[in-house]
Formats: C-alpha cells, sequence, structure tokens
C-alpha cells in the first residue's frame, strides 16, 4: 500500500517596497492563504486591504459580496489568521497598506510572510 503525503505548507515572502502602498504580486499556486506575519514596522493607521487576479497580471481590488471593500485591522509585529472561506479562491494576491482611497506609502521597505495551504 502507498501512502499518500500532503503538500507541505508553503511560506511566501511579499514585499511593500519603500514609498510604496502595494505589495508585489505572489502567486498562491492555487494553494489557500492560511496566516500573514505582519512586520514590526509600519506607516500609518494599521489597516491593510488586497488585490486579486486570476492571471497575475490584471489585478482588481478585493470587495465583500455586499460591494464594501475587504479591510482588515492589523497589529504590528504580530500573526493573523487568514479568513479561509475566501482564500480558497485565491490565484494571486497583492497586500496594500491602507485602502483603496487612501494608501499608505511606506517610508521603509515591509516584509510580510504569508502561509499558503495545499
Amino acid at each position: 500500500m502507498v501512502e499518500a503525503t500532503a503538500a507541505p505548507v508553503r511560506v511566501l515572502p511579499v514585499t511593500i517596497r519603500k514609498g510604496e502602498s502595494l505589495s508585489e504580486a505572489i502567486d498562491t499556486g492555487n494553494g489557500a492563504p492560511t496566516m500573514l506575519y505582519m512586520p514590526p514596522g509600519w506607516n500609518g493607521k494599521d489597516v491593510l486591504s488586497f488585490q486579486v487576479s486570476a492571471d497575475g497580471s490584471k489585478f482588481s481590488d478585493l470587495f465583500t459580496v455586499n460591494g464594501i471593500e475587504l479591510v482588515r485591522e492589523i497589529v504590528r509585529g504580530t500573526a493573523v489568521v487568514v479568513d479561509t472561506n475566501f482564500t480558497s479562491a485565491i490565484l494571486w494576491l497583492k497586500i496594500r497598506a491602507g485602502t483603496r482611497d487612501k494608501p499608505i506609502p511606506q517610508d521603509d521597505e515591509r516584509v510580510f510572510y504569508i502561509t499558503v495551504a495545499p
């Protein structure tokens, strides 16, 4: 009998560059983001919003089914459990400091880590 082995959980770095408010894109590889590790430094209000894409080139701001931008209040230097009810459909992801209407440029590079479960 051959035992199936589960694919490992991956940890992906994602960076908001100095002077920017939006990170580079990360490919979740059909996995579901499950945990977000926050950097200790931060400019402005502790709020994140997101962009998603099906193809890695055309990104859309992430909104709820009620037409409200998906915004998360965060605590610097902590880990946050991600709501997996919606993340299994995310293929490509960007993180934004602030909101769509009020992005917050960062005065230094901010590196996040995201765990992605198979």
